[in-house]
């Protein structure tokens, strides 16, 4: 999961403005990492316009429309499986500086085909599960419209250099749900979980056994084996 180091607490008591005007600097300092010249001063302005701020309290739904993407700059979110059969699953955690690209749908990506398959021309693009966003703890997240990205790739080649980077972040979101369904081992899921620094303290017992596909009961029964094993060695 890729996660952005913006230096900023979004929980002091700033107007969405302010905490934009906050954090621009940063981000741009961030989107100039992943080109090789800088970014002109009018595509900077049309890109910094465009951002909106969006907060949320405590278990609130977290709207993501499938021409943006999210970065989280305060707080912790959960996006949790619709589908059927593992419906009310968490796929990922998201703490600040987390980029939230799941629902993101690039023009190509909306294709019911791939362009080009080297095992068959009429292969069909496999669909990511739908899955909803919940605030865990009030949160604060910037909306980038991704469609702008995309104008402004078409005649900036910088531009074009940083969205390469955020396919990648995209690319790295779907693997990651991919890996999280095929994962059945739920020691080796538990352990991952336990070894990330931002979530400690911060997860109740229900949001652990969605993480791991299990009830809580089992949660206990399998955090009191693991303890009597670690004692036993």
């Amino acid at each position: 999961m890729t996660r952005l180091e913006l230096g900023l607490s979004a929980r002091a008591v700033l107007s969405d403005r302010a905490l934009l005007q906050a954090v621009l600097p940063k981000i741009r300092h961030i989107v100039e990492q992943y080109t090789s010249s800088r970014i002109a001063e009018v595509a900077w302005d049309t890109f910094s316009k465009s951002l909106r701020v969006s907060r949320y309290r405590k278990n609130d739904t977290v709207e993501q429309a499938p021409n943006e993407f999210l970065i989280v700059l305060d707080g912790l979110l959960k996006e949790v499986h619709d589908s059927p059969g593992i419906e009310g699953q968490i796929s990922e955690f998201f703490s600040a500086g987390s980029v939230i690209a799941t629902k993101l749908e690039p023009p190509w990506s909306r294709v019911l085909k791939t362009p080009f398959s080297v095992v068959s021309p009429d292969l069909v693009r496999p669909k990511i599960p739908p899955m909803t966003a919940y605030a865990i703890e009030p949160s604060t997240v910037i909306r980038v419209n991704w469609d702008l990205i995309h104008r402004l790739a078409a005649v900036r080649p910088e531009w074009g250099e940083f969205q390469v980077s955020l396919l990648w972040t995209y690319i790295e979101e779907q693997y990651s749900v991919i890996l999280q369904l095929r994962e059945k081992r739920t020691l080796a899921r538990y352990q991952a979980l336990m070894q990330r620094s931002d979530l400690v303290g911060r997860l109740t017992q229900r949001d652990t056994a969605a993480y791991l596909g299990i009830t809580e009961s089992a949660l206990s029964r399998f955090i009191r084996r693991s303890d009597s094993d670690f004692e036993t060695r």
